[in-house]
């Protein structure tokens, strides 16, 4: 049995990583752009969530690619002042009328806001969710396969189990 090598120079394997990380980084532009005016707009930071492209990860792998691009960004600054209708106009601002509100709620106990954007990538979806509680915001960014939305939405069974 031959075994083949195959040798790739420097300017090679920087070329097959630039090749191979565009599609990703180019689908993040939007929520990177997001988080440095958020920072910027309400002079808070963004706090790291440890592990969080190992989560993205493994949520990929468990859902067999229907789920992808998992990022969160969470601002915890008790100083913050964010509000929902000032956030919503920022997103409109920055991302331009391609997102789209689809659920937008209210709790008054809590005075929790959210809000979910979707927007079509093909036949996938982007969703942003942006939750506001007490000034403070926590976005999650996600790409989810448009064929497979609706069984998951649908699918009252196992929503059943997991609440039992």
């Amino acid at each position: 049995m031959k075994r083949y090598c195959v040798r790739f120079g420097t300017t090679q394997l920087a070329a097959l990583a630039v090749a191979l990380a565009t599609p990703a980084f180019a689908a993040d532009l939007d929520f990177n752009r997001l988080v440095s005016g958020v920072e910027r707009r309400y002079q808070v930071r963004h706090e790291h969530i440890p592990l969080m492209g190992f989560a993205s990860f493994c949520a990929r792998i468990y859902t067999h690619g229907d789920v992808k691009g998992l990022r969160v960004a969470d601002f915890e600054d008790p100083g913050a002042r964010i509000s929902a209708d000032d956030f919503d106009a920022y997103v409109h601002e920055q991302l331009g009328e391609s997102w789209n509100v689809i659920i937008r709620s209210h709790e008054r106990a809590t005075n929790e806001d959210t809000i979910i954007y979707a927007r079509a990538k093909g036949k996938n979806f982007l969703l942003l969710i942006a939750d506001v509680e007490n000034g403070e915001l926590s976005l999650v960014k996600v790409g989810i396969n448009g064929d497979k939305l609706p069984k998951w939405v649908n699918d009252h069974e196992r929503h059943d189990r997991r609440a039992n």
